[in-house]
């Protein structure tokens, strides 16, 4: 299975995560658009330090 990450600033509805199950064969969600992902500057060259918390997923 697989795991989906979003960046939204509202959770997926049930025919969203219905959809994904079904189409995707996502098993877990994970909204990262949490403090961390927010307060990136807009300076920065790229995003690798700021999302590699979510490589244990």
């Amino acid at each position: 299975m697989k795991t989906m990450f979003t960046l939204m600033n509202h959770p997926l509805n049930k025919e969203q995560k219905s959809d994904a199950k079904q189409n995707l064969k996502v098993n877990k969600f994970i909204n990262i658009s949490d403090d961390g992902w927010a307060n990136i500057s807009p300076s920065e060259i790229s995003v690798k330090s700021s999302v590699s918390g979510y490589k244990k997923y």
